[in-house]
């Protein structure tokens, strides 16, 4: 067990290399082995959850004319429209 440099009481809890005195507050060891006062330890920030993919769907409309002529005088137009949905997906 470590215990406190200034108070030499056992240090009642740790975290890594951060110890706590009940009376003194937190110290750090440093790369010499040696206790340095330090505030409290922050906890390892927590991820954020990875965002869904987002899809979307973009309609493409592609529309034909054939016209045929029947007469001098008249004209017959055929329209014909085909829809397609392209899928792209997003990564936000």
């Amino acid at each position: 067990m470590k215990q406190c440099p200034n108070c030499k009481k056992l240090f009642s809890k740790n975290q890594d290399n951060f110890f706590f005195c009940d009376d003194c507050g937190w110290f750090m060891l440093n790369d010499k082995n040696e206790f340095q006062p330090c505030d409290e330890p922050k906890a390892a920030p927590i991820p954020e959850p990875e965002k869904p993919p987002v899809v979307v769907a973009v309609p493409v409309v592609t529309e034909k004319r054939e016209t045929t002529i029947v007469s001098p005088q008249h004209k017959h137009t055929e329209i014909t429209r085909e829809i397609d949905l392209l899928f792209f997906t997003l990564r936000v």
